[in-house]
């Protein structure tokens, strides 16, 4: 269905040991992709993916413009790419991670995942105003 079955019910899906015989239910899929769009539809997983991608697009977009400061702001510049970029990449991966496993259900990565994509928000929306 292209608006989903529902949270929690790819378990009920997926046919029983249909990979390994082993396994009498796969309870999640190991991409959050293909979760979101199994259990909560299309239209969500394209929302989701269209918000982060917003705000990582405002991110680069910021970080793009660091660089453009006058002479006396460009020490805090300077100061403040490495950090960005590091965040950017540790984001990255995070969001590579999401490809091969669904990070929600490890809280120490989910939080780590949203705290990470809060800051690229913030640095993102920040720049217009500084």
């Amino acid at each position: 269905s292209w608006l989903g079955w529902g949270p929690g019910s790819f378990k009920f899906l997926y046919p029983a040991r249909l990979i390994d015989p082993t396994y009498k239910n796969v309870f999640h899929t190991h991409n959050l992709w293909l979760l979101l769009g199994a259990e909560y539809g299309i239209p969500v997983m394209i929302g989701l993916t269209l918000a982060i991608g917003f705000i990582c697009y405002r991110a680069v977009r910021g970080w793009s413009e660091v660089t453009q400061f006058d002479e006396d702001k460009m020490e805090h510049a300077t100061i403040q790419m490495p950090l960005l970029r590091g965040y950017g990449l540790a984001f990255l991966g995070c969001m590579q991670f999401a490809m091969i496993d669904v990070t929600f259900y490890d809280a120490r990565l989910n939080v780590m995942t949203w705290v990470l994509l809060g800051v690229l928000y913030a640095q993102g929306m920040g720049q217009k105003a500084g």
